[in-house]
């Protein structure tokens, strides 16, 4: 793959705003928009025992939807169904107690089986899908420490759900498998797991807002180049980041990211081989 003119102008100003300042550290730190939520007396007792967990979810951001957070070995739910908030984000406060097992972060579509989102490739509207009400359209597990702690849920980390759930939920399948995805995509700019930054509808300007970190306008530049590339491909494609994130789940199956699952074609025929290949090179071509 090489640098195209027909990656749209657009996108190459949005990246090269990626690259510019902002710091190092965790995307378990604050933002604005998570403090802004945080208003309020607490409890004593209830910051004794309970973890705040902010998940933000991202085909793009999502308008409508709603989120719930499992217990990855029981597959029971740890906490009540909640809507995404219109930030894009999610908080639950849970009960440590619940936390000891590794947990599954889900996002649903509304009771009516839509979920609404801004794909980073479609500018001129929003996109949604259609499926069963309780059907996680996205998931991310993993093992929760921190007392506050920001996940990210997106085509990477449902690519890691359900190479996970192949080999039987557990805790060394559940890291496994996201270091698989990690180490499979070449990415070393951010952690899967970690939150990127929230692009609206046509509103690239998280990637110029030095509040956040380098790590979350990384992985939000990563998502939207992925998309845009979908799109690229595919001109007639609706919704790319959707249709990609089905296509990598379906091709990671093998723990191998190379357009196949086995010996097979990718089933969602998406992307092929040699632009796998050349994908891995996004640090260079892209960032």
């Amino acid at each position: 793959m090489q640098k195209r003119q027909t990656i749209p102008l657009l996108l190459s100003c949005i990246l090269g705003l990626t690259a510019c300042g902002g710091g190092g550290g965790s995307n378990n730190s604050d933002t604005g928009s998570n403090n802004n939520k945080e208003g309020g007396d607490t409890n004593p007792a209830e910051i004794a025992s309970n973890k705040e967990i902010i998940l933000s979810p991202s085909l793009g951001k999502i308008i409508e939807g709603r989120a719930v957070l499992k217990n990855a070995l029981t597959g029971q739910a740890i906490t009540d169904i909640q809507n995404i908030d219109v930030d894009g984000t999610v908080i639950f406060k849970v009960d440590s107690n619940k936390l000891k097992d590794p947990i599954i972060a889900e996002v649903l579509p509304n009771p009516a089986g839509k979920l609404i989102y801004a794909d980073e490739a479609i500018t001129d509207k929003l996109v949604m899908i259609s499926t069963a009400p309780n059907t996680p359209v996205l998931r991310v597990a993993t093992t929760i420490t921190a007392n506050k702690t920001n996940l990210g849920i997106t085509a990477l980390t449902e690519a890691a759900v359900a190479y996970a759930e192949s080999q039987r939920f557990s805790v060394d399948s559940i890291n496994a498998a996201n270091k698989m995805v990690q180490t499979q995509l070449n990415l070393m700019k951010f952690n899967i797991t970690d939150a990127p930054a929230i692009i609206g509808l046509n509103d690239f300007t998280p990637f110029a807002n030095v509040s956040l970190n380098e790590q979350q306008r990384a992985y939000a530049a990563y998502l939207a180049t992925l998309a845009r590339e979908i799109k690229r491909l595919h001109p007639d494609s609706t919704q790319p980041a959707y249709e990609v994130t089905q296509a990598l789940k379906q091709d990671l199956l093998d723990g191998v990211f190379d357009a196949k699952n086995g010996v097979y074609d990718n089933t969602y025929h998406v992307y092929h081989g040699y632009w796998a290949k050349a994908w891995l090179n996004w640090d260079e071509y892209f960032y």
